[in-house]
């Protein structure tokens, strides 16, 4: 829901990212997930952190954000989900497939993009982790 919600209106809903870190912090304490809580809590705060640092350099250097809140708390929802060492590989994968897709959409023609063009992120982060915890159960899978 929050992929397509996003996509079509630049917003991810504070009720659903909120309920999603909030299931990521049950699922840890009751050991569905493999995190223990406070590896739960330390993602989230990593999560959030990291984007945050990145927004804020970016935001004094161009004078605008770069980076909308809903995808900061996303990827705080992602951090208590999968941990600390989650949230470089899913920021790393979202920007390249942001990226790679601008790129696309510029060759064809079908967007005009530029510095001062929003893009919805959440997408882009939504389909990192999809990417990433694909490949590593095919990894899992396959392996010996």
């Amino acid at each position: 829901c929050l992929f397509f919600i996003d996509l079509e209106t630049y917003y991810l809903p504070d009720a659903m990212t909120f309920s999603l870190l909030l299931l990521g912090f049950i699922g840890s304490s009751f050991g569905i997930l493999k995190l223990s809580m406070s590896e739960a809590v330390t993602g989230a705060i990593f999560g959030y952190a990291l984007p945050y640092v990145i927004n804020y350099i970016y935001s004094i250097w161009r004078r605008c954000n770069g980076i909308g809140g809903g995808d900061l708390k996303l990827m705080a929802a992602f951090g208590a989900w999968f941990g600390v060492a989650a949230v470089l590989p899913i920021l790393v994968i979202a920007s390249f497939l942001a990226l790679l897709c601008i790129g696309i959409f510029m060759v064809f023609g079908k967007k005009t993009v530029g510095l001062n063009h929003v893009i919805p992120f959440g997408p882009y982060l939504i389909l990192a982790v999809a990417v990433l915890y694909l490949d590593l159960y095919l990894f899992r899978l396959f392996s010996i």
